[in-house]
């Protein structure tokens, strides 16, 4: 509702844009917008007056964050860098403060209706390496939360150095928005994966996971049907190695299982930096390189369920710039019915591929998946690796009761 007002009151004085920010400073209200006519402007607005200062950043503004306590605006932009503007009066002992830790002071544009006092200066706080997702201020303004495609939040000190941080790591999915609760005690993360997690500002550990259906993988044909749990199964976007489960009685996020193990975000579409790219890149580049520079995304690209649902057949694939597609073959048994401790069990190619040392690699790599799927009530049985020559372009299992039995088809 304020984000609303606020773009509603922007628009009748400036032509201003979403992201949009507000916030309640001694009683009055504030408001900050991008500006339309250029990306890397943010105008902000005293909500009683009316009167507007404008601001910038080094690229086009992503996120907006108004500090709580005093009149300062962070912008977050697409090189991954973030722009601290204190507006009005500062006292003697922060610009000292700030020089030493080689803050900018930067002149403000010409629009300025005088209604902000005082001269304005910035703050350049760098650590993502794409566009800022999020921005979000603790109540008490202490500390300023960043969040992006890293799958990662940084937690900086607003009033320190810019280079006091802490970094959380390995949130499993780029994060799109940030939110602060009245108390200050717990960080909501919006997620790249239709997921909201709660996280401790103490411990700074995730405490809650509010997941949805995760949007899915645009490569491959993998998606199925499970009669036995009633469970829908098909690729994560944002992880596309990842098959989700979504149980469709209770309409909720069941389990997930690791085909192939990657970088979560891998897969997820990033905001381009302002910066000139590599022209390769930009034109295309290889079908299968990583968007942000990393080697190839690897993806499940077929998936199918024996007649009773109690064993699973994936096919996986990793592009490769110089080589074809290269494919892997896995079959993965319930692990709930599975009887024994048999190890899994290593393709014959596996076997003749010759060097000792390349055949304990891949050993280890299936033992590695076989530990992981355990959580996921699936443990791998048999993976083949290249099960055609010219790709797999079909699998279909056996519809006999009983029968584990599955056929592949290619070119």
């Amino acid at each position: 509702a304020a984000a609303t007002a606020a773009t509603s009151l922007l628009a009748k004085r400036v032509a201003v844009d979403s992201p949009v920010a507000a916030t309640t400073i001694g009683g009055a209200p504030f408001y900050a917008a991008r500006a339309r006519a250029d990306g890397r402007e943010v105008r902000v607005c005293h909500g009683l007056s009316g009167e507007t200062q404008a601001v910038k950043a080094g690229a086009d503004v992503t996120a907006i964050a108004l500090g709580p306590d005093e009149l300062s605006v962070a912008l977050g932009d697409a090189d991954g860098v973030i722009t601290v503007w204190l507006l009005g009066a500062v006292s003697t002992t922060d610009n000292a403060g700030s020089a030493a830790e080689g803050a900018a002071a930067l002149s403000v544009p010409a629009r300025n209706d005088g209604g902000f006092t005082g001269a304005a200066r910035s703050v350049a706080r760098h650590w993502h390496a794409s566009a800022v997702g999020a921005l979000a201020y603790t109540p008490d303004g202490a500390q300023l939360l960043s969040a992006g495609a890293e799958c990662a939040l940084v937690v900086w000190r607003a009033r320190g150095a810019p280079s006091e941080r802490r970094i959380v790591p390995r949130l499993g999915a780029a994060v799109v928005g940030l939110a602060v609760s009245p108390d200050g005690g717990s960080y909501a993360l919006a997620c790249a994966d239709n997921a909201v997690r709660i996280m401790s500002a103490v411990s700074l550990e995730v405490v809650a996971l509010c997941r949805g259906l995760q949007p899915a993988a645009a490569a491959g044909h993998a998606l199925a049907y499970s009669s036995l749990r009633s469970e829908l199964v098909l690729p994560v976007r944002n992880a596309p190695g990842t098959l989700q489960f979504w149980a469709l009685n209770s309409a909720r996020h069941s389990r997930e299982l690791v085909v192939v193990p990657g970088n979560a975000g891998a897969g997820a579409p990033t905001l381009q930096s302002s910066k000139h790219t590599n022209s390769k890149t930009r034109r295309g580049g290889p079908q299968g390189a990583n968007a942000q520079g990393g080697g190839a995304v690897c993806f499940v690209k077929f998936v199918a369920f024996t007649a009773d649902c109690d064993a699973l057949v994936t096919v996986e694939s990793r592009p490769e710039a110089e080589l074809a597609a290269v494919e892997s073959l896995k079959f993965w048994t319930a692990s709930d019915i599975l009887v024994g401790a048999a190890q899994p069990a290593v393709s014959a190619a596996q076997h003749g591929s010759g060097k000792k040392g390349t055949k304990k690699a891949r050993e280890a790599l299936v033992g590695q998946q076989v530990g992981a799927a355990g959580l996921s009530g699936w443990k791998l049985h048999t993976r083949v690796d290249t099960p055609h020559e010219r790709g797999v372009t079909a699998v279909a299992c056996s519809p006999a009761p009983g029968v584990r039995l599955a056929a592949t088809t290619s070119r």
